[in-house]
This record gives C-alpha cells, structure tokens and sequence, in this order.
C-alpha cells in the first residue's frame, strides 16, 4: 500500500493573518516526511516536517481557513521552538 501523496493545499504559520498570509504551496508526503514546495516540479523547496514530530492535531481555529482546515503543533528537533502550522483543505 503506498503511503505518498501529493497536491496543492493552502498553509500558514508564523503568526501571521492566515487571510491575507496564506500560501498556495504542493505538499508530498512519502511516509512521515511532508516537504512542500511553490510548484509540483519540486524545485523551490519551501519547507519540511517530520509526522512523528506532530505533537497535536486540531480543527482550526482560525475562521479564515474554513470548515476541515486543520492546526498542526509541530515539536521539531534539536531544541528548536515549536511552530504552529494552519493547513486548510480548501481548493487552493
């Protein structure tokens, strides 16, 4: 059973308003590893995580994003900060 998928979602995070923030990025994941890039030819990665570094996993809260957009927490490794990612499911 494969576990990659790909597609375009809308994200935000860094605290800014997810209304006029948001990006139009083209998510892959391939197992617990989610990079996401500003085209499906993979060639400006924009950013990455790890799903074993999710520590929650909530509706949003932020009324911007729609009905089925979800807030991640994400712990990332290292010591470094936690970070806060909306991802809306709309059509992006």
């Amino acid at each position: 059973m494969a576990t990659a998928k790909e597609g375009y979602l809308l994200k935000n995070h860094a605290g800014s308003d997810f209304g006029t923030g948001s990006k139009k990025r083209y998510f892959a994941s391939d197992g617990f590893h989610v990079t996401y890039y500003s085209a499906p030819n993979k060639k400006s990665l924009k950013g990455h995580f790890d799903l074993r570094n999710v520590e929650s996993l909530a509706p949003s809260r932020t009324k911007a994003a729609g009905d089925g957009a979800i807030d991640l927490v994400i712990g990332e490794a290292k010591g470094k900060s936690k970070k806060v990612m909306t991802i809306s499911f709309k059509e992006a």
